[in-house]
């Protein structure tokens, strides 16, 4: 495969003239997976970049990783050891009380703040967003690191 099909396949579609200059400027991106109950969010979800939460009035939710060995075998061959990718999860709930707290499963290490708090425009500080960048470290295991 060329320089402008690994760069498909990781989700950029250059023009030719981007190719020729070294700046592409489109990346390819899928529909958020929408999720509303606590559940392991799957491999296709978090490389799909975009994860959107909502909830029952005054829930929480656990939004488990899957795990490193799962991960690592749907990533092509070519994800080798430092190589990463970032994924955002929404919480799209109406009140502060409604986190999606993020948990790591085995093969996992979360580093940060796992907490993505609902976005009460009463308390600012909670933006509603978390992006977490994952990093693989070893065969079947990774770090999601906390990025804003």
């Amino acid at each position: 495969m060329g320089f402008r099909g690994n760069l498909i396949r990781r989700g950029i579609n250059p023009t030719f003239s981007e190719v020729i200059l070294g700046v592409p400027l489109c990346k390819y991106q899928a529909a958020p997976v929408a999720m509303t109950v606590a559940a392991t969010i799957t491999e296709a979800a978090l490389r799909g970049g975009l994860i959107t939460g909502t909830h029952a009035e005054g829930a929480t939710q656990a939004y488990t990783l899957p795990t490193g060995a799962v991960l690592d075998a749907a990533l092509p061959p070519d994800f080798v050891v430092n190589s990463s990718f970032d994924f955002t999860i929404i919480n799209l709930s109406p009140a502060a009380a409604n986190t999606i707290t993020l948990t790591a499963a085995a093969g996992f290490t979360i580093v940060g703040q796992p907490i993505v708090h609902a976005n009460e425009f009463e308390v600012s500080y909670y933006k509603g967003t978390g992006t977490f960048r994952v990093r693989k470290t070893a065969a079947n295991t990774f770090v999601a690191y906390r990025i804003d």
